[in-house]
């Protein structure tokens, strides 16, 4: 307002001037400045009006963010869809290292720790798998996946699939010979029909849980006509008869567990998706209490 009163007046002093003196005060450095100036402040007032009422509200643009960010998480589902790979053929027994499977050909996963915590009435509370990732040429790198939290291991998630017990069975025969001796994967939690087969032997090992601790178990020996040989508990160590002269017994027992390996190029564009989803929808519920806000402090 004050340059378009100032321009006003010039055009008032320019009337009232003599017509001899009128070109000369036109040609001034003073008097072109003075439009150059105005009309530029004319320019800002004008697209900070016009900026102000074409800029999108908070609530048009959250609702353009969400609507964005939806498009942005539908293409990471697509993509999950169509390019996500899964590779659930890591089995490892604690102690054990073994190639990272088709989606991570290049790394060994070696199991160092299968850690199990359950609660008062034997529920798995916790469970956790510590693990060393080796790399040909490249140093080892300690790695842990929970339930629910996947470890990162080049570019692919890590899950824990499955787990169970792996009890080192050892028979010897009448001479004190060991005929056989293994670590067997049992999981006693979804299945208790898993068995070992010895044709050799004509035997099958079988394991049943007994405790709600799962390192507890009894070991059932058949034979090929399907009687019970073994009753009894198998204890760590000590050697039981199974008949044929022959004796059962686990050295050592160990936890294992089945690796899911997940390589999803859509992850993190749905991820992206997610938070923007989620901010253009504070942004359309949070406005109007702000200009409620504003107006009571006015």
């Amino acid at each position: 307002m004050v340059m378009f009163g100032a321009l006003i007046m010039l055009i008032f002093l320019i009337l009232l001037m003599p017509q001899d003196k009128v070109a000369a005060f036109v040609k001034s450095g003073a008097f072109i400045a003075g439009v150059v100036l105005f009309f530029a402040n004319l320019g800002a007032v004008l697209w900070r009006h016009f900026y102000r009422e074409m800029r999108p509200s908070r609530v048009m643009a959250g609702s353009l963010i969400m609507h964005a960010s939806m498009a942005i998480l539908l293409t990471g589902a697509i993509l999950s869809a169509k390019f996500r790979e899964t590779d659930a053929g890591v089995l490892l027994t604690e102690g054990q290292s073994g190639a990272g499977g088709a989606l991570l050909p290049n790394l060994n996963i070696g199991l160092d720790e299968m850690k199990v915590v359950r609660g008062p009435c034997g529920n798995v509370l916790d469970l956790a798998a510590r693990f060393t990732v080796r790399s040909v040429g490249g140093a080892d790198r300690p790695a842990e996946c929970r339930v629910n939290h996947p470890a990162k291991v080049g570019g692919a998630w890590v899950y824990i699939k499955r787990y169970g017990i792996s009890p080192q069975i050892q028979i010897d025969d009448a001479a004190g010979n060991v005929v056989f001796k293994s670590f067997v994967n049992f999981d006693l939690i979804l299945n208790e029909s898993d068995f070992l087969d010895v044709p050799a032997l004509g035997i099958r090992i079988k394991a049943r849980k007994t405790s709600k601790d799962d390192s507890v178990f009894r070991l059932l020996v058949e034979d090929d006509a399907g009687a019970h040989v073994l009753p009894d508990m198998a204890s760590p160590g000590i050697p039981v008869g199974i008949g044929r002269s022959m004796t059962v017994s686990v050295p050592e027992v160990r936890r294992w567990a089945q690796f899911s390996v997940v390589r999803d190029p859509g992850f993190g564009y749905a991820a992206a998706g997610c938070v923007g989803v989620l901010a253009g929808m504070l942004m359309r519920l949070f406005p109007a209490a702000k200009r409620r806000q504003a107006a009571e402090t006015c």
